[in-house]
């Protein structure tokens, strides 16, 4: 009987981490859709939100070498990660 109770949590925290993982991707996702709105951003300034938005939401990782990045490969990693997720 306990090792059915242990089981049965184990599911259901396995249930709660995994819906958590989902509402942070979500609320990723609306603040990077909010961001993109208005076209008066540089290309700096639009990578820098972005990148904030998104390793500001756990389970994401900052590249030890993400400030070393061309503009543009930033960009492109950004890009990919939204396609990624969608």
């Amino acid at each position: 009987m306990t090792a059915t109770f242990v089981r049965n949590a184990k599911s259901i925290q396995d249930n709660n981490l995994k819906q958590n993982k989902m509402d942070n991707i979500d609320m990723m996702k609306m603040f990077l859709h909010i961001g993109g709105v208005g076209d008066e951003q540089t290309l700096e300034d639009k990578i820098n939100y972005e990148s904030r938005i998104v390793f500001a939401t756990p389970g994401m990782i900052k590249p030890d070498n993400w400030e070393e990045l061309t503009l543009e490969e930033r960009q492109k990693r950004l890009e990919l990660m939204k396609k990624v997720i969608k």
